[in-house]
């Protein structure tokens, strides 16, 4: 008995926080049961009706709820929970720089070697970054895991790792937000962010992967002695005036064949293969500073925005459309006046042919 009480006094006020972080309205009553306005969202989710009386791991009395600890609606707060854990929203106060001054600093980030710029408005606005969390597990002989974070700003069209950095680092400081990122959310900036992510994993395994390939190398020298060894006996036989040529050929053939079948074992042992999955995604906003400029190239032109980091106190580098490495100098296209770093450079812009 005294574990089923201890038991309550933990999960009643957790269920009952939960709740309340998702827009429920709660008054306690006197007799214990806690009373309840739903929004239906979480009706559905909970499988509880608008307005009830509830009691938690407790006998319900006439026209209460009881909340089970196996039962429909424990396993909604439990999954409202888990989904917390991946999906999180917040927002940040930061200082905003004045525009006085604002296009001089930021064109910085901003050079073309092919294109006109020119200085447009500046403004402030309401950055929304989607930090995304790439989870990435590597297997070969051994395994290893980890995650690279990427975040990304639909309005300023721009994905960066370093960003993603500067934001967990003021995580501290964030006031929760009730609006979670949506789906539709998460895939566009999925879409953004894929050309950025390969080789922000490929950097991350590396250690792993030349791991393996001296532990691969070590096998193959292992290999190669014992079956060389194995072959010069096999030669020394050959000069025995009692030798058979015909059987000792076929004792090289196969000392030969089971020597490269162990090489192709050991090549699929230590391969790596790499899973990305995505781990978490967060919202976090923040007012920023912006400074556009009109980019034109030949006939057209461009409106491309270059926002100030208020942390590092500097412009915010962008990124290259293609391959989202971090630039400083670009190359625009000659038709949708695309942003490129000089190694995607091509006579014809990868970003066009990407979008078909």
């Amino acid at each position: 008995m005294n574990d089923a009480l201890a038991l309550q006094a933990w999960i009643e006020p957790w269920v009952l926080d939960l709740l309340r972080r998702h827009d429920a309205v709660l008054e306690p009553q006197t007799d214990g049961a806690t009373f309840t306005c739903l929004p239906h969202d979480l009706q559905e989710r909970l499988a509880l009706p608008e307005a009830a009386a509830l009691r938690v791991l407790d006998q319900a009395r006439a026209g209460e709820v009881a909340v089970a600890l196996e039962g429909a609606t424990m396993q909604g707060c439990l999954d409202l929970a888990l989904a917390r854990g991946s999906l999180a929203a917040g927002r940040l106060a930061v200082p905003v720089r004045k525009h006085e001054g604002l296009h001089a600093a930021a064109s910085a980030a901003l050079q073309l070697d092919n294109a006109a710029v020119r200085a447009a408005e500046t403004r402030r606005i309401e950055l929304r970054w989607l930090v995304l969390e790439f989870v990435w597990i590597a297997t070969a002989d051994e395994r290893a895991s980890g995650s690279v974070f990427l975040a990304h700003e639909p309005h300023l069209q721009t994905t960066s790792p370093t960003m993603a950095r500067v934001l967990l680092a003021q995580l501290a400081d964030a006031e929760p937000a009730p609006a979670l990122p949506s789906g539709s959310d998460v895939e566009a900036a999925l879409r953004a962010t894929n050309p950025a992510v390969e080789p922000l994993v490929h950097a991350a395994i590396a250690p792993f992967v030349s791991g393996a390939n001296e532990r691969f190398k070590k096998e193959l020298r292992r290999l190669a002695t014992y079956y060389d060894k194995l072959l010069i006996q096999a030669q020394a036989r050959r000069g025995r005036s009692t030798a058979d040529p015909e059987a000792l050929a076929k004792k090289r053939d196969a000392i030969t064949r089971d020597r490269d079948q162990k090489r192709a074992e050991l090549a699929e042992r230590f391969a790596v293969r790499c899973e990305v999955r995505i781990g978490s995604a967060l919202s976090l906003a923040h007012e920023g500073a912006l400074a556009e400029f009109v980019v034109r190239r030949k006939t057209r032109e461009r409106t491309v925005a270059v926002a100030w980091d208020p942390w590092s106190r500097r412009p915010l580098a962008r990124t290259c459309e293609a391959c989202g490495v971090e630039t400083a100098l670009f190359h625009a296209c000659d038709d949708a006046v695309h942003l490129v770093c000089a190694g995607c450079r091509a006579p014809k812009c990868v970003v066009c042919q990407r979008h078909g």
